[in-house]
């Protein structure tokens, strides 16, 4: 199998056990509505309409890790069979080159590229910045990986 057939049998499984995840989540809810509907018992109510209250909860969780999940999975499959955009009816997918500051030296960070009142070095400023040909030896830009960018088509 070469390693374009491996990262696209990587990303159906992946992706079809996210999916069994969000639908046994989705029962749950469903079957704790059903019985809030029914319930004649304010207590009994309450229950039910507690248990669908963190499934629903839960589901959200699982369905963001689900997409952040599915989104890498669809990236190194992209990667694997070097793709470089995917178009469907609604949507263009793209890969994206991520990049994060790695700073050396905090000390050497001048007073404008920290965020107040919790002091912290702004990255996307030093980024913008180091972009612009603004020289700064106390840090570099990296690449940080790949990611998904998904855009709605007109």
């Amino acid at each position: 199998m070469s390693h374009a057939q491996e990262a696209s049998a990587k990303l159906k499984a992946d992706a079809l056990a996210g999916y069994a995840a969000l639908q046994e989540i989705a029962k749950a809810a469903a079957a704790a509505v059903k019985e809030l509907r029914q319930a004649t018992d304010p207590t009994l109510a309450m229950d039910a309409a507690n248990r669908a209250s963190v499934a629903i909860l839960d589901l959200a969780g699982t369905a963001k890790r689900v997409h952040e999940e599915a989104d890498a999975a669809l990236a190194r499959a992209m990667l694997a069979t070097e793709t470089t955009e995917i178009h469907s009816t609604h949507h263009s997918v793209s890969l994206k080159q991520n990049f994060d500051v790695d700073i050396s030296d905090r000390d050497a960070v001048p007073d404008e590229y920290w965020t107040r009142p919790s002091p912290y070095p702004n990255r996307a400023k030093i980024k913008a910045a180091a972009e612009a040909g603004v020289e700064m030896n106390w840090c570099s830009v990296v690449s940080s990986g790949v990611s998904v960018s998904r855009k709605a088509r007109k």
